[in-house]
């Protein structure tokens, strides 16, 4: 079975590094993608599929469950 693909999403820099660290520790073996807010997860989501996405809720660009939408949208499985 294959190294789960996580990604997390965040504004805050350190909240993104703590998930990191935190997640690489809890799923050894895992690949864990950060990315800065709404806009480069949708990037990073159209360039590669992920095992299961981590959404901040408040975010200035976009609020979480508004990206969760859009994202889904574009990949009805996306956990």
């Amino acid at each position: 079975m294959p190294n789960p693909s996580l990604l997390v999403i965040d504004d805050s820099k350190a909240e993104l590094e703590i998930m990191a660290l935190t997640l690489e520790a809890a799923v050894p073996g895992s690949v864990v993608s950060l990315a800065e807010g709404p806009l480069q997860a949708r990037a990073m989501c159209e360039e590669q599929s992920f095992d299961c996405v981590l959404v901040d809720y408040n975010m200035p660009q976009m609020d979480g469950l508004t990206l969760t939408r859009e994202l889904r949208a574009a990949d009805p499985y996306l956990p």
